[in-house]
């Protein structure tokens, strides 16, 4: 006997039916069963032999009669077929059925039978199920990839297309579906697939081709994949449009990194040596001096060299802070402040032509920092921008609290997690291409005229030994941003 019985799924269209039929009941013109044909009696209330004369909903268990019943009085109305699944509850679990509704099939002489036509889908509907689950676990993978995914079949038209392909190139998957591969492309894009396509087909060893190409300002890959049969044969293609700027410009900043770390392990021994010489000719020619007399005819000689050593030492000094390799005496400190004070420092010595104006966060954290040498980093890069101006325009310097960009992170993995204070120096001159502000932390190297020295290196020194990070923005006609992240001071 059936337990109790589930609600059923919405009218499905008639489909080729893979089973034997599971019960078969003949309806007469007076719609009760004329009589039954079944293989088991699950679906029956009552026994077999006692079918014959009943109506469905008396027939069959309560829920799926009473659906049957008013299914069939639609089909005989309409005269067409109609198909329906629907679940019941039984001893061994929920069974799935498919019931067809065939109406007023002709029986004998003036007599019309309709025809009830259920049958046991549980295995084929599981096997259905799984099938969906894969195809959605596939497509859910496919949309969550970084990366474009296009797929056609043998004749160049697009029977998939990830979410990610359909945001990067501006359509829908209801747009794109259907259309051929080559429809949307250039023609030497065009003409470039063909190729790929025609040598998949021509050679059943060829699996994949990548092809490097720029788009405008962007690096793209271009890599395309063979879909062959068990046998081989081609079926289809797959393109993978993978943008890989980002990469290309991490993997340069990571080489300048490294190149700069290079840099400043010699550039701390050659100032270590130079300043140990440098303090023995100041020495030298101070002792030299005071044995003559200030009033010796080469006093005044002497006294030059000591002043070229003293610079000689301070520029040693500068090489060391690029090197990172001073000792700092760090407290916490609150940067807002730091940069006030250093603001009235440049705005004492620069021309009336020059203005700095300061926009600065409220309740920003404390970081741990040396005073002296965050004073020098802003010095630095304020003089770094009125020299871009040519000393003439506005200088805006601002902070605020963030997280680590997407640069820093890739260039110190230390900083990925950390909630950092920003400080950001932006100017008004001519700005940089790419290529001049991956080099502008270098020694010596300068994007202005006339330009060059430690300033920006130094600044970079000071902000890496303090286990931040240095970072420009510019556009060439626009202007640069010169921003520094240091980490906020625990708790």
């Amino acid at each position: 006997m059936p337990q109790s019985p589930n609600t059923s799924d919405a009218s499905v269209p008639n489909k080729e039916q893979p089973l034997s039929p599971d019960l078969v009941l003949e309806i007469g013109a007076d719609g009760r069963v004329v009589r039954c044909r079944s293989s088991h009696s699950e679906l029956l209330i009552c026994p077999v032999d006692q079918v014959a004369g009943r109506d469905l909903s008396a027939v069959l268990a309560v829920a799926p009669g009473r659906i049957l019943q008013g299914v069939l009085a639609e089909a005989q109305n309409t005269g067409q077929s109609v198909s329906l699944r629907f679940s019941l509850t039984t001893a061994a679990g929920v069974r799935w059925f498919e019931s067809t509704l065939v109406p007023r099939q002709p029986h004998g002489p003036g007599e019309e039978r309709s025809l009830v036509v259920i049958r046991d889908v549980t295995n084929p509907k599981q096997t259905e199920d799984r099938l969906r689950q894969s195809e959605d676990l596939h497509r859910t993978i496919l949309d969550h990839m970084q990366e474009a995914v296009v797929f056609a079949d043998e004749q160049g038209v697009i029977r998939h297309i990830n979410a990610f392909a359909c945001r990067y190139l501006r359509t829908s998957w209801e747009a794109a579906v259907g259309r051929d591969l080559l429809s949307s492309h250039a023609p030497a894009i065009r003409l470039r697939i063909r190729e790929i396509i025609d040598r998949f087909r021509r050679n059943p060893d060829v699996h994949m081709v990548s092809h490097q190409r720029p788009l405008g300002d962007r690096e793209l890959i271009f890599r395309f994949s063979a879909v062959r049969d068990a046998d081989g044969r081609y079926r289809g293609i797959i393109a993978n449009l993978i943008d890989v700027t980002e990469i290309r410009q991490l993997e340069l900043r990571l080489q300048q990194a490294q190149r700069m770390e290079s840099v400043a392990r010699l550039a701390a021994g050659i100032a270590h040596d130079f300043n140990n010489l440098m303090v023995s000719v100041i020495g030298l020619a101070t002792c030299v001096r005071r044995r003559l007399g200030e009033d010796h005819p080469q006093a005044e000689l002497l006294t030059e060299i000591e002043q070229a050593g003293v610079r000689a030492s301070e520029l040693a000094d500068r090489l060391v802070e690029y090197s990172r390799s001073t000792t700092l005496h760090a407290l916490p400190l609150d940067i807002n402040s730091v940069i006030r004070q250093a603001a009235e420092r440049f705005r004492a010595r620069a021309p009336d032509t020059l203005e700095v104006t300061l926009t600065l966060a409220d309740n920003l954290p404390q970081v741990h920092a040396d005073l002296i040498k965050m004073e020098q980093v802003v010095l630095h890069l304020l003089d770094n921008g009125a020299a871009a101006m040519n000393q003439c325009g506005r200088l805006r310097v601002a902070t605020a609290r963030t997280q680590p960009p997407g640069s820093a992170r890739a260039v110190c993995p230390d900083l990925a997690d950390s909630e950092l204070v920003c400080i950001a120096v932006q100017d008004e001159g001519g700005g940089m291409d790419a290529e001049v502000a991956r080099q502008v932390f270098e020694p010596y190297f300068s994007p202005y005229p006339g330009g060059g020295g430690l300033s920006l290196a130094c600044v970079h020194g000071i902000i890496a030994s303090h286990g931040g990070y240095a970072d420009v923005e510019s556009t060439p006609g626009r202007g640069s941003t010169f921003r520094v992240y240091l980490p906020v001071r625990p708790a």
